[in-house]
């Protein structure tokens, strides 16, 4: 998988990591690529999984206590260059306008990635997917037919890895 972000367009790289299960992408495989990418410049791990906002349960950051009148800002980890956004942030926004985030992320991070495990269920699934431009794919029913590669497709979001 590393091997395949060498190959991604543009100054800021930015990923989707997406499913349509969350069994077919567990929150440690970002957290995982997202700390080795780190090691070569800042990188930005944006939950999109509202319901269980793994990310930050997983790097112990407590979001029901962050002030929602607070400038909303991504939260440096313990790792070095590695922060996130985590996905209650999208809630205390009340929506989820990725433009405006990723535009002001792509100025201060190498990497950007997106992590969507039930990408097809998102309401915001198309503009994650548009904004994305490029993505990872874990598809446990390996079919290219699936609703969400047709998603990625209609978004013309290009595909760098499948798992």
């Amino acid at each position: 998988m590393l091997n395949s972000i060498g190959s991604i367009n543009g100054d800021s790289r930015s990923i989707l990591l997406a499913a349509s299960r969350r069994s077919d992408l567990p929150v440690t495989v970002p957290i995982r690529l997202a700390i080795q990418l780190a090691q070569k410049g800042p990188c930005l791990l944006i939950d999109l999984d509202r319901k269980r906002d793994a990310v930050a349960k997983v790097f112990d950051i407590d979001s029901a206590k962050i002030d929602p009148n607070l400038k909303l800002l991504p939260v440096q980890t313990d790792f070095e260059n590695l922060s996130v956004w985590p996905a209650r942030y999208f809630d205390l926004l009340r929506q989820m306008n990725l433009r405006p985030l990723l535009e002001t992320a792509h100025k201060k991070y190498h990497t950007i990635l997106l992590y969507a495990p039930t990408l097809t269920t998102l309401p915001d699934r198309r503009q994650v997917a548009v904004c994305s431009k490029q993505a990872f794919v874990f598809n446990g029913k390996k079919t290219k037919e699936s609703v969400l590669y047709l998603l990625l497709r209609t978004a013309q979001c290009k595909i760098l890895y499948e798992a």
